[in-house]
């Protein structure tokens, strides 16, 4: 597996935190996606993240690691199609399925990398859009925030808190869990 050797050489055979996500930044409706899309979906936010923790597991387990996952708020809740306008801007099915499986993944991965003393979290952020979606498109940003009880979107150094607690010893006890950054979105 070449991403095994690049991640080895990379971290010289150790590896304290892998920080894993995947993404595609394809938009979909229901109506919208085909078979393919739905597949690129998966491998990209789902298969993805399996073959880099499979690639890294060598290099965590040296130093006993910590690994954590991104999942997303749309494995928890099903996209409000009220909030949608066009879309440009809709959340696919293949994304919230997606990351379902990774926040499941990671309960695997939290029980199975146990005897290696590896702690294995998730974070599912919600309501972060792109810098260039917010600038675009003002009254989506609104629709966003006002499905939030926080009343606003979320930004990258809203997830620092989390990132830190699961990475540090104050979250050694921590493992298995997947902890929403949402500012409340998916209490409703």
């Amino acid at each position: 597996m070449r991403l095994g050797k690049f991640i080895n050489k990379k971290f010289n055979k150790k590896l304290d935190i892998l920080i894993n996500s995947g993404w595609s930044g394809k938009k979909n409706s229901f109506k919208s996606i085909n078979s393919k899309n739905w597949q690129y979906d998966i491998d990209t936010c789902l298969t993805g993240v399996f073959n880099t923790i499979k690639a890294s597991l060598p290099c965590l387990k040296k130093n006993k690691g910590n690994l954590v996952n991104i999942g997303s708020a749309y494995s928890h809740v099903a996209s409000d199609y009220r909030i949608y306008d066009n879309t440009k801007y809709t959340n696919p099915p293949g994304y919230g399925s997606a990351k379902a499986g990774v926040v499941q993944l990671t309960k695997y991965c939290a029980s199975f990398f146990s005897k290696y003393k590896i702690r294995v979290n998730c974070i599912s952020p919600g309501a972060y859009p792109f810098p260039k979606t917010i600038k675009e498109n003002p009254k989506f940003i609104k629709r966003l925030a006002e499905k939030c009880p926080a009343n606003r979107i979320g930004y990258p150094e809203d997830l620092k808190g989390a990132v830190a607690l699961l990475c540090s010893k104050a979250g050694s006890f921590i493992t298995g869990q997947n902890i929403l950054v949402d500012g409340g979105w998916s209490v409703w």
